[in-house]
């Protein structure tokens, strides 16, 4: 099964905006418990608004917030407001 899992961030300042990019680029992204994919995005409208997604590809498990989601989103908390969601798939349109 295909899920992402999204954490949302609403950084205090820009100050707190580059911490969370510093964060992010430190990650290391090794062992069974990492997601297959991993993306930053900024809000081009609202500055300090950051979305990070975790794809995930799991067989046979029903979509969770991870261990890993859990201790990025600890991470981040002292930086802003954080909401953390997962998101599972439910078609794929092919062209």
């Amino acid at each position: 099964m295909e899920s992402i899992e999204m954490i949302y961030l609403r950084t205090f300042s820009d100050h707190e905006k580059q911490k969370a990019i510093d964060i992010f680029n430190g990650l290391i992204l090794r062992g069974p418990d990492t997601p297959s994919g991993i993306k930053l995005f900024a809000n081009h409208e609202l500055p300090n608004d950051l979305m990070i997604f975790l794809h995930w590809n799991t067989i046979g498990k029903i979509p969770f917030k991870s261990l890993f989601g859990e201790r990025l989103s600890t991470a981040f908390k002292d930086l802003g407001w954080i909401t953390h969601s997962v998101w599972e798939s439910l078609r794929e349109e092919c062209q």
